[in-house]
């Protein structure tokens, strides 16, 4: 049996020539997502989605092409020494085996054809007048039946070599064969009378019958295109028949603790009432989720560790399935076949499950606990209680495993129940009833996520800006303060729900990371709504952080300065009548006293209301949102028309103008100490003067 530790998945980067002509085959390339060149001195091919990289080549021994990456490309690399490792390959699973069937005779086509079109009849005058021992001709029978192979009906193909292995192995042989006989000839007949002599000027362009045949959706990372496939049923329930049984026995735990959780889902899936909040129902929830979380960290590093890839394993980890018993045929094969479209938009888009391998990867800083406390932190509160050396504080730090306890047990633990908006009765395991809609509408891809953060920019266009101090010697720049954009992370739970969080502003102490906004996948609730709430939370705790201990503090004049001043004065103003003074009690009571959860409700209501002109705060609130949460120019040329907003719009313009003045006199000294002006500061002058 093929080895599947030798299986692992790689990103090729756009333009990266990743195979050269001549060197020895010792691997194939499985296209997951992308695109890749085949080149040599006659031909150009392209291979898409679910072509096999390298397998012509390796009768030959060495590769006939250079293969390079058209664009940002991702593959399952598999090391090879011969035909019988493909075969191998093929014993993985049908669709493995759709794929090496299919994409072998599509690569075989385009050869043959240009083969056959362009050099066939010369190469055979060549050998019959001549007598180039050099040339092994195809056999003329051999190609034909070959290409009448290929050109079987679907599933009559597919058929042919389910049968048994041999009979693949034989087809991938003879094809190989052909293929370097074939190289050879047109190699030779190019060295001995050139591209002009043999009206050589061929390009090929992907085989379309290789797209459509195969259903590539049962493989990693790849677009999902679920409404024009057609879902094979059968294949997934048997593929996922046992899923309970088979993601605990990978998890590898206690065995008596596995047959324990397995009664337990058995036990609660029968329940008439799983909502239920009587104390035993509650007790199964609490003790599933405990083990569902041991089982998905084992599952984890487990499955990075083997570096192969399992649609179960990747369901369970990306979407919490693990009981095909949940679903019915049609939405448990829609969940199989579905692939989240979250990857190369505006806004960077992680399942938990790639969320956690950033982390394990060390790409990115585990986030803050429940309580605020970030990862190096509870390392000196753990140095505290235990003794070890400043070495081993070093080796806990740089330890990225550790890092994925860390987060696991936090951010993922916490976010994934207050998501799900259903706390008191959380169940971590996916389940079709949860479900409202289809999943593909329901799942938050990035083309929701982007329409609804834009909604909020479109208004508040400064909300993901930072100061930052810069400096250029080597521009004649000093220390000033310059403005960078910062987008946040978006972090997706694996379940059905309805809520959103802004779980933390920034990574420990630099303010110029990523915020981390989390939300569940399949999302029930108003997305425009949740994310508007979101964005007025990271207004006021970003403020918080800027300000220090001076964030309540009226003579540091904020955000959460000017608006805590606000609450607690606000019988006093006389700015406003006893009527709006009722109502702010009023509305200060529902948010349980919470000045910040007030702070959310004004944002919102000047998000979706008051910019478009539309009033709806008192005279304090939308001074203090006028000001430091400004519309975008074109919201504000309105604005400005309205006596209410004449005062706020006048000064609101005042301090506008003296930044543009502050900054075009700085760029003027920077141009005349003999420096250039750079894009940070062409970028913060724009920022006033457009914005």
């Amino acid at each position: 049996m093929f080895n599947i530790n030798t299986c692992e998945r790689l990103i090729l980067k756009k333009g990266e020539t990743f195979i050269n002509i001549g060197n020895s085959v010792d691997r194939v390339y499985l296209i997951i997502k992308g695109s890749v060149s085949a080149i040599n001195r006659y031909i150009k091919m392209r291979l898409d989605n679910g072509s096999i990289v390298g397998f012509i080549d390796i009768y030959s021994g060495e590769y006939l092409f250079n293969y390079k990456a058209l664009e940002d490309t991702s593959v399952l690399l598999f090391k090879v020494s011969g035909i019988n490792d493909i075969d191998d390959i093929r014993s993985f699973g049908l669709n493995y085996q759709e794929l090496i069937d299919k994409s072998m005779f599509s690569q075989f086509r385009q050869l043959y054809n240009v083969y056959k079109t362009s050099f066939e009849q010369f190469a055979s005058e060549i050998n019959t007048n001549n007598n180039d021992d050099w040339i092994i001709l195809p056999e003329e029978r051999v190609c034909e039946y070959l290409q009448d192979v290929s050109n079987l009906n679907k599933n009559v193909f597919h058929k042919l070599f389910e049968v048994q292995n041999s009979i693949a192995l034989y087809h991938m042989y003879l094809i190989t064969k052909v293929i370097s006989n074939m190289d050879m000839v047109i190699n030779k007949l190019l060295d001995d009378y050139g591209n002009l002599v043999l009206g050589f000027e061929l390009v090929s362009d992907t085989d379309d019958d290789l797209k459509e045949d195969i259903n590539i959706q049962q493989l990693p990372n790849i677009k999902n295109n679920a409404d024009d496939i057609e879902f094979d049923y059968e294949f997934v329930e048997k593929e996922l028949s046992g899923s309970l049984d088979k993601i605990v026995s990978y998890a590898g735990i206690d065995k008596k603790e596995a047959m324990k959780f397995k009664m337990m889902v058995e036990s609660y899936r029968t329940l008439p009432d799983k909502t239920s909040t009587d104390n035993g129902v509650r007790q199964i929830r609490k003790r599933i989720s405990d083990n569902f979380y041991e089982i998905y960290e084992n599952v984890f590093f487990k499955y990075k560790e083997e570096k192969s890839y399992n649609r179960l394993i990747e369901m369970f980890l990306t979407f919490g399935f693990i009981d095909e018993r949940e679903f019915d045929k049609e939405t448990l094969t829609q969940l199989y076949y579905f692939v989240p479209d979250i990857n190369d938009g505006k806004y960077n888009i992680y399942t938990v499950y790639d969320w956690l391998t950033q982390i394990y990867e060390g790409k990115k800083e585990p986030s803050n606990d429940e309580f605020d406390s970030d990862y190096r932190e509870k390392l000196r509160e753990l140095k505290r209680t235990k003794s070890f050396t400043k070495a081993e504080e070093a080796e806990y730090f740089n330890d990225t495993k550790s890092k994925v306890k860390f987060e696991m047990n936090n951010l993922f633990q916490s976010t994934n129940k207050i998501t799900s908006g259903e706390i008191s009765i959380f169940y971590p395991i996916l389940t079709q009833e949860k479900f409202t809609n289809d999943i593909k509408s329901l799942f938050l891809d990035k083309y929701k996520i982007q329409q609804a953060i834009d909604g909020v920019l479109d208004v508040d266009y400064s909300l993901f800006y930072r100061e930052q101090m810069y400096y250029d010697e080597t521009n004649k720049i000093d220390n000033i303060t310059i403005l960078t954009e910062v987008l946040p992370d978006i972090i997706l739970m694996p379940n059905v729900g309805s809520k959103g969080i802004m779980w933390q502003e920034i990574v420990g102490k630099k303010r110029d990371t990523p915020a981390r906004f989390v939300l569940s996948e399949f999302f029930t609730g108003n997305l425009d709504i949740t994310m508007t709430d979101i964005a007025g939370m990271f207004r006021w705790e970003m403020c918080r952080t800027i300000q220090g201990n001076y964030w309540n503090d009226l003579r540091e004049h904020s955000l959460t300065a000017e608006y805590c001043d606000y609450i607690q004065f606000y019988k006093k103003n006389k700015n406003l009548s006893e009527n709006i003074k009722d109502k702010i009690r009023t509305q200060y009571k529902n948010c349980r006293n919470n000045t910040r959860e007030l702070f959310v409700k004004d944002y919102e209501a000047w998000i979706k209301y008051e910019s478009k002109g539309s009033l709806r705060l008192n005279k304090v609130t939308r001074k203090i949102l006028y000001t430091y949460c400004p519309a975008s120019l074109t919201y504000r040329r309105n604005l400005e028309k309205q006596p209410i907003f004449t005062e706020v719009a006048a000064q609101f313009t005042r301090e506008r103008q003296k930044k543009i003045k502050e900054y075009k006199g700085f760029n003027a000294n920077v141009v005349k100490r003999g420096g250039t002006v750079t894009k940070p500061l062409e970028d913060t002058l724009y920022f006033y003067e457009n914005m």
